[in-house]
């Protein structure tokens, strides 16, 4: 009954921020490179508060614009490249978890290739 309560107020005031106080959850994924795990993946799952979320969301954000930026530089190997964007892809995925449809459209590229 508690709960009800806290998800009716906590889904209200973050939709406008475009965080999320309890509904998101934060999940990490682990590949074993162990043969034998290979197909088991481990899940974390993490609770933030409101300011936390901030602070992940900007975090992830100065990450992307980070990496948008190496991305677009000329004088950086195809093959960095390659890692960049990759990367770019398993934190563009952690931060559209919080961000808003506005807010994940900026950071969507297209599939280019190097």
């Amino acid at each position: 009954m508690a709960l009800e309560g806290m998800q009716e107020q906590g889904a209200d005031s973050c939709k406008s921020e475009a965080v999320a106080w309890i509904w998101h959850t934060f999940f990490v994924f682990r590949k074993y490179s162990n043969p034998e795990r290979s197909r088991t993946l481990d899940m974390l799952g993490f609770l933030f508060n409101e300011r936390e979320c901030r602070e992940l969301d900007y975090v992830l954000r100065k990450e992307l614009d980070e990496m948008l930026f190496d991305l677009n530089d000329k004088r950086i190997d195809s093959d960095i490249k390659t890692a960049i964007e990759s990367r770019y892809r398993t934190i563009f995925r952690m931060y559209a978890r919080l961000a808003s449809p506005k807010e994940i459209s900026r950071y969507a590229r297209n599939r280019m290739y190097h």
